[in-house]
């Protein structure tokens, strides 16, 4: 099903951009050919150095890749160190006063944990994850050329706020099965939410739409990854946790999308991160107090 989503969602995204195409280069012939006449024939210096920009090729930024890599590990292993403290420290302490606290309140703590952790998870990214507001003056949407088909700014944080619940949902159904946080399952969410935060810094923050198409793979995958394991500990949560991948399945054809549609307008930005996009991200760890009273 979601193989065929995703090919379905492909083929609107292809349509889209073949129209697109012929409108912009329709319009490049028409600006060429007015260019030239307005200078005799002469060429327009500007015009070639924009053009050489556009196109002349990017260098890869080993230490803005290895940056994301860094950020998202250093933001699996602060997660999942606070569900080892949980589950070594936190459970073990309840069950010693089990007589005298509420039955389910292992449980209730697993959920919320789960709850927070799909809402705030950024909390623990050393990078800026912040995600775009749903209105249409937000720089995210109102910078860039957006497929016909692309779904309103205000949706974005409905079908964020309905995967926020299956997510938190199908992972204490997992918990509730295996009786542990430290499972490979929720160690697999726990890393899909990590991966998913640094992608908003690329996209978000960094406005690399070419390496925001990369990146959203990895997303995609993780997403894939974690419903076949919740499915193969309980098929429930596999089942809970699936729309997630469906809407991914949209998300990842849209985000290559905007990057094919933005192609020229934005420099020709490169699948991969390139020295020529900027430089890494700054670690709100590292940063001072002004810094962060900035962001």
């Amino acid at each position: 099903f979601l193989i065929k989503s995703f090919c379905f969602f492909f083929l609107l995204s292809f349509i889209d951009g073949i129209i697109l195409h012929q409108k912009l280069l329709s319009k490049t012939r028409t600006s060429i050919n007015f260019s030239f006449k307005a200078i005799d024939g002469s060429r327009n210096a500007d015009t070639i150095t924009t053009a050489r920009s556009a196109t002349s090729k990017k260098t890869f930024d080993p230490i803005v890749a290895g940056n994301y890599i860094a950020a998202t590990s250093v933001q699996w292993t602060l997660i999942s160190s606070t569900l080892y403290l949980v589950q070594k420290y936190v459970f073990p302490t309840i069950e010693k006063y089990k007589s005298k606290l509420p039955n389910n309140l292992p449980s209730t703590i697993a959920l919320l944990t789960f709850l927070f952790l799909a809402l705030r998870s950024r909390i623990f990214s050393p990078l800026d994850n912040s995600r775009p507001s749903a209105l249409k003056d937000d720089p995210v949407f109102k910078k860039r050329v957006l497929p016909t088909w692309m779904p309103p700014p205000l949706a974005f944080p409905i079908v964020w706020s309905t995967i926020t619940l299956l997510r938190a949902i199908s992972s204490y159904l997992v918990f509730k099965q295996t009786g542990t946080l430290l499972c490979p399952p929720l160690l697999s969410m726990v890393a899909h939410l990590c991966i998913g935060d640094t992608w908003n810094t690329i996209n978000n923050i960094e406005n690399r739409l070419g390496t925001a198409a990369l990146g959203v793979l990895f997303v995609y995958a993780s997403v894939l990854t974690t419903v076949y394991l919740f499915y193969q500990t309980l098929p429930l949560a596999g089942f809970v946790l699936a729309p997630s991948a469906l809407w991914l399945t949209i998300a990842t054809v849209l985000v290559h999308r905007i990057w094919i549609l933005n192609m020229d307008s934005m420099g020709k930005p490169s699948y991969f991160p390139s020295k020529e996009e900027g430089s890494p991200s700054q670690w709100k760890f590292f940063r001072t107090r002004s810094e962060r009273d900035t962001v």
